[in-house]
Formats: structure tokens, C-alpha cells, sequence
């Protein structure tokens, strides 16, 4: 749950802007996985974080623009010590050419989350789970620098190309050597990279009008390898389960017959990673015999435990790839009394199926 409210205040005088801010928010998380009284996981903890920030902007006619700022963090969860974190950021866009039609853009920051969302990537299909960072796990500290370029070719016409760089400290993810007996020993930490590009086309003021955003995105995180059994852990690394490598979004408006306006939207993915299982064997368990309390396996029979699974490289495999194309009409009938707009909705056109 979460509750909070801020307020923010602006000054502008001339090329210069100056931005105030500060803000509460209460959260509080309550989790609990359980199944015939056996409690497999659980987690309670609050927090309270209070926020304040400073941002400037200057902007000289036509040609510079220059942002910068910071924000100032105070965290107090419970169960956990208090922290204290400061995220400068700074953002210089520059516009070139007579009539300013293009501009370069660079960007740098540091930004801090205190929440984090976890998932059994280990499962076909993980639910996410939320907790707070504290005595169970610490807060994410992100790095990013950003550099682009834009144009104005015409006034119908915009185009973007950025390129960008993250690195997190302080991912997480579940540890599946965790000891029981630990509350707070069900999470491992780590570190991340990602790293990519957006392109974006958009055109307006036409009968046929839309944008286009195609993104390339390669993304990793780092964890120590529990089951080395070496005291200096080596580190493993994979991709998570949102390293989608290419996606694209085209959006469209169009004139349709008899005065309805249609509507068209078709996305393309490249997969995203799993974990492949490789084999499935027969899990034994011990069992006490009556005659003599002997103690034997129950391997000789077919009343077995179950089935364990063994697993591939973590996130080792990729789904196919996704793609789905969606339509829609629609028509404004003007009335007296307002307006009246029918509309149909067509999705997954060609009826694509899925993972």
C-alpha cells in the first residue's frame, strides 16, 4: 500500500526557471505464501520517505537549453536504519541550423527507488512480489547518461534518436539458498547494466498521421553464484526477464469509407529470456517401516514423492517472437445534445497465437 502527497512551486523570471518541491509517502507491504498450514515465504515491513528537490532551467532564445537539479531522499524503514541519498542531474540540449530544425541533447543523473519488485524467474509464470528495501534488502542506486539528436524536417514531421547507459546497484532477486531459519536471508543482491537506443518517427496534420518508436534494449544482471560452494563466490550473469532486444510500435490514423476514421496498431518483439527445464526425474523420499522402525528409500516402488525438474542456464532460452496487429473504427455523429461516437474494435487481427 501506499499513501503521500507532495507540493511543488515554480518561479520564472525571464530565460530562468527556478522549481521547489518536497514530498511524503507512507508504504507498507504484507506478503505471505503458505500452502496446508507450511509457510514457504513471507514478509512484512513500512516505510516512510520524505523528499525534497531544486531544479533550474536556462534557456537562451533559440539556441541553448540547460537544465540541472538534485533531489535529497530520506528513507526510514522499518526493519531497518534510516538513509539518506542525493541524486544530482544535469541535461544540456543545444539547437542547431538557421531555423533551429535539429538539436543534440546529453543527459546524466543519478536516481535512487527504495521498492523493489521481485520474481521467481525460475517459474514459467512468476507473479510479482513488492518489497521495501531495509534490513531485507538495500535501495537501488541508478546511473544513466543519455545522448540524442532531433529534427523538424517540417511542421508534420518530428524524428529522434537516443542512445542511453544505466548501470543499477542494489538489484535483487530471490536466493534459493536461504536459510529458514532467517527472516530476512530470502534475498540476494547484486548489481545490473542496460543499455540501448529509441527511434521515433512521428507525423501529424494529415489525413494519414501516426508515429513509429523502435527501441533496442540489452539488459543483465550479476549475482554471486550461491551453489559454487566457494567461500569467494564467483559471480553469474544473465539476461532478465525484460531484455526484450528489439520491439517496435506502429501507430496509425486513417480515413476510412463512408466518413468513419480507422485505427491501426501492430507490434513486433523479439522474444524474452527464460529458463528452460532439460529433464524431469522421480523424486524419492525416506520412509519408516513398521516391522522394526527400519528406515528405507521408497525408490523400489511406484509410490514416489513426485517429479523434481532440472533446469538449463538461468534466462538461458529465448520465446519466439511476439507480434499482433490491432484495428478500430470509429464515427462522430453531432447531435444537438452532444456527440455520439459508435466505435468497433478489432484485435489480434490474424488471430496470432502466443506464448
Amino acid at each position: 500500500s501506499q499513501e503521500g502527497g507532495g507540493l511543488d512551486w515554480t518561479l520564472r523570471r525571464g530565460v530562468v526557471e527556478v522549481g521547489l518541491g518536497a514530498e511524503v509517502q507512507d508504504y507498507a507491504y504484507d506478503n505471505l505464501a503458505s500452502s496446508g498450514g507450511t509457510v514457504f515465504s513471507q514478509g512484512v515491513g513500512d516505510g516512510l520517505q520524505l523528499a525534497g528537490y531544486l531544479q533550474t532551467s536556462w534557456r537562451s532564445p533559440g539556441r541553448w537549453l540547460i537544465e540541472a537539479g538534485a533531489r535529497v531522499d530520506r528513507w526510514a524503514p522499518d526493519p531497518g536504519d534510516p538513509v539518506v541519498t542525493l541524486s544530482p542531474r544535469m541535461a544540456v540540449k543545444r539547437f542547431l541550423g538557421a531555423d533551429a530544425r535539429w538539436a543534440v541533447n546529453a543527459s546524466l543523473g543519478r536516481y535512487t527507488q527504495f521498492l523493489h519488485s521481485l520474481r521467481d524467474e525460475e517459474l514459467p509464470l512468476g507473479l510479482d512480489v513488492w518489497v521495501l528495501s531495509g534490513d531485507r534488502a538495500p535501495h537501488v542506486t541508478s546511473d544513466q547518461v543519455q545522448l540524442g539528436v532531433e529534427a523538424f524536417p517540417t511542421d508534420r514531421w518530428t524524428v529522434s534518436l537516443e542512445a542511453y547507459a544505466r548501470t543499477f546497484d542494489g538489484v535483487v532477486t530471490f536466493t534459493t539458498s536461504d536459510d529458514p531459519n532467517d527472516d530476512l536471508d530470502d534475498i540476494l543482491v547484486g548489481d545490473g547494466l542496460s543499455w540501448g537506443a529509441d527511434l521515433f518517427l512521428r507525423r501529424t496534420g494529415t489525413s494519414v498521421n501516426g508515429w513509429l518508436a523502435l527501441s533496442f534494449l540489452k539488459a543483465e544482471r550479476t549475482f554471486p553464484d550461491v551453489f559454487s560452494g566457494a567461500l569467494d563466490r564467483p559471480e553469474v550473469t544473465y539476461a532478465p526477464i525484460f531484455d526484450r532486444r528489439v520491439d517496435m510500435d506502429l501507430v496509425l490514423r486513417f480515413p476510412a469509407p463512408r466518413g468513419w476514421e480507422g485505427g491501426l496498431r501492430l507490434n513486433v518483439g523479439t522474444g524474452t529470456p527464460y529458463t528452460r527445464p532439460t529433464a524431469s526425474f522421480a523424486a524419492y523420499q525416506p520412509r519408516i517401516l513398521k516391522d522394526g522402525g527400519r528406515s528405507d528409500w521408497a525408490g523400489e516402488t511406484e509410490d514416489i514423492a513426485g517429479y523434481a525438474v532440472l533446469l538449463g542456464d538461468r534466462n538461458g532460452e529465448r520465446y519466439p517472437v511476439y507480434h499482433r496487429l490491432d484495428l478500430s473504427f470509429r464515427k462522430d455523429y453531432r447531435k444537438s445534445w452532444g456527440v455520439l461516437t459508435p466505435h468497433i474494435d478489432l484485435l489480434n487481427v490474424y488471430n496470432r497465437r502466443n506464448v
